[in-house]
């Protein structure tokens, strides 16, 4: 099996189509060879905290795809980093950020019950919106469902889903709905 090719420079390419092509194709082969870019970490560790938010918001999801293959431990020393970022005020940096945290609670159980608990501060926090922060209480759902698809076991995520049911924002409540639905179905 080749190995994919990919020159990390393009993400600084003043051509916005290069840079942005470049970001996709890292995305890309973060979820299905994460082997590849591991060795690249740092890099992208730095490039969460760029002014381009296109390319801190796919720094962040290439840092949760990596967890998977993070056998040194290297990403728990960003965690709070990533938590800050929930709390940034930006939705769509937060909604990256809740995907990001998903796939490492998946792939790193040890760090789940603190990522857990860190997604739910998400109803506290303030965005540019009060739609805004509904539309991120929604991707958290969404995320719990993929960590912790039986939410009976735990009272805090059972607590936050079911205030969720009565959200102003019908979608979010729907989404609290089916997880507490899917859950009961599990237990």
């Amino acid at each position: 099996m080749s190995t994919p090719s990919f020159d990390l420079r393009d993400l600084s390419s003043p051509v916005a189509s290069t840079k942005f092509a470049s970001a996709k194709k890292l995305m890309a082969l973060a979820q299905t060879n994460p082997r590849v870019l591991y060795p690249h970490l740092e890099f992208f560790f730095g490039l969460m905290k760029s002014d381009n938010q296109m390319l801190k918001w796919s720094a962040i999801r290439i840092v949760g795809h990596l967890a998977a293959y993070d056998t040194e431990a290297r990403i728990e020393k960003i965690m709070p980093q990533l938590y800050a970022q929930l709390a940034g005020g930006s939705m769509i940096t937060a909604n990256n950020t809740v995907a990001a945290l998903s796939d490492i609670a998946i792939s790193k159980p040890s760090l789940r019950k603190r990522i857990i608990k860190e997604l739910l501060k998400v109803e506290r926090y303030d965005y540019d919106t009060v739609e805004c922060r509904n539309i991120t209480i929604g991707k958290v759902i969404m995320g719990l469902q993929r960590v912790m698809p039986d939410i009976h076991t735990d009272a805090d995520v059972f607590a936050f889903v079911t205030r969720q049911t009565t959200n102003t924002r019908p979608a979010t409540g729907a989404k609290a709905e089916l997880y507490l639905k899917k859950s009961t179905k599990a237990s």
